[in-house]
């Protein structure tokens, strides 16, 4: 098996008429809800995207490789599902301080359950559909960690006013949409220092380990380095076994690496996409098509689509993006009649690092699940939060009582396993 990995040009047959930029036709448009704050800044609510302004996305979103673009993406292929806000926090001098992406989702309180508890409660939905669901209010991204964007000149203690002020806005803003609980979804750890005063301290939120995504630091100079320093002898075996299995395969598997795909190359990559995310038991925000299509064309200079074949067919794809040091591995699509005997899961990780550190890349990032391969091999995990709030005091006082048993990482004991497990739960520094 010879497996390659080589940037070929952007498409040339893109369809222009699938890739319209949001907003571009559409007037300004007023705000959906606003409010005032205790210290007199203005809280806006916004339904569309367009009608905040480009530039302050340029301003207050450039730590973020999830950028205006691509939460223009996100509301032309998942709004249905995921209806999106964008809150923005004036100071008194009507200048912007700090804007918020958020969106609404019912969610399917029966998700997580065991299947035997599951069977049962769904069956009830054929009396009664909404049984079980609830609307909520999410503050984040729908897809992976969740982001502020804030003034740069904004100091700690304002930090934390910022964001005690913009929940006070959304839990007004919840109320007059009659949901009862308001979620901050997958904030990195490192907005710890600013959320737990803001959300916890002030507005009584319960603060919960959320599924964590994981890392591996390439500080090795080629992927048999990292087989040999790195791994445990019987798995660095196995991968050596694996590998020569697929190097006496009758066809090799080669790798093709792209900024952008084919609205053809799409379709066939999201068959691949959709057998794996429709595969497990839990289901959550499953892309469309033209999510990758679009993202391609909009964010060039970050897309990578790595594509593997055998005799021409695709075998394998992997969906990244790339932001600073790091290779953000989001989504993989496998053709399981072959993902077995060709051990496509390990060969697709292996093509990956060789790549990044071709490029001087000093991170790999995968999302969460499937934690079992990646403890193997020795990754990290990624700590990240939610911040869960209910519009009753005495809900949201049994909510923080028995937050360490609703954490979603309850669900996955291996977790316990990876060697900083304790950061799942630990404080900042100092507090």
């Amino acid at each position: 098996m010879s497996s390659t990995a080589t940037a070929t040009p952007p498409a040339a047959d893109f369809l222009l008429d699938e890739v319209l930029e949001a907003g571009d036709l559409l007037a300004p448009a007023p705000p959906d809800f606003s409010c005032p704050t205790a210290d007199g800044c203005t809280a806006e609510i916004f339904d569309r995207l367009d009608a905040i302004d480009p530039d302050v996305w340029q301003a207050l979103f450039p730590p973020h490789w999830k950028d205006r673009r691509y939460y223009a993406t996100l509301a032309e292929t998942l709004a249905d599902d995921f209806p999106p806000r964008y809150l923005v926090l004036k100071d008194r001098a009507g200048e912007i301080r700090a804007l918020q992406p958020l969106f609404f989702v019912t969610q399917d309180l029966t998700v997580s359950l065991p299947p035997a508890l599951r069977r049962p409660l769904l069956a009830m939905r054929r009396l009664f559909p909404r049984f079980l669901k609830l609307r909520l209010l999410m503050v984040g991204c729908v897809v992976g960690d969740g982001q502020t964007g804030l003034a740069p000149d904004l100091d700690a203690a304002e930090r934390v006013e910022i964001f005690t002020e913009i929940d006070a806005a959304l839990a007004r803003y919840a109320r007059r949409e009659r949901i009862g609980i308001r979620l901050w979804k997958d904030f990195p750890a490192a907005a710890r220092r600013d959320l737990l005063p803001a959300l916890c301290a002030r507005r009584g939120h319960a603060r919960l380990p959320s599924l964590p995504a994981v890392r591996l630091p390439l500080d090795f100079s080629s992927f048999d380095a990292f087989l040999e320093n790195k791994l445990g002898k019987s798995t660095r075996k196995s991968l050596r076994r694996k590998f020569r299995e697929v190097d006496a395969a009758d066809a090799p598997v080669t790798c093709e690496v792209k900024n952008r795909v084919t609205a053809a190359e799409a379709t066939e990559l999201h068959a691949l996409y959709e057998r794996v995310a429709r595969r497990g038991d839990i289901h959550f925000e499953i892309f469309p098509r033209d999510y990758f299509l679009l993202l391609g064309q909009r964010m060039t200079e970050q897309t990578r689509f790595f594509i593997w074949r055998q005799r021409g067919r695709i075998v394998a794809f992997a969906f990244c993006t790339v932001h600073g040091d790091t290779l953000h591995d989001n989504d993989i699509g496998l053709d399981y009649a072959v993902a077995h005997e060709l051990h496509l899961y390990h060969v697709t990780f292996r093509d990956l690092v060789n790549w990044a550190l071709a490029n001087d890349l000093r991170w790999y990032q995968s999302s969460p699940f499937n934690y079992e391969p990646k403890l193997r091999l020795r990754m990290d995990l990624v700590p990240l939060d939610l911040y869960a709030c209910h519009r009753s005091r005495l809900v949201q006082s049994a909510i923080r009582r028995f937050a360490p048993l609703l954490a979603p990482t309850r669900q996955e004991p291996l977790l316990r396993q990876f060697p900083n497990f304790d950061q799942l739960h630990a404080a900042p520094p100092g507090r």
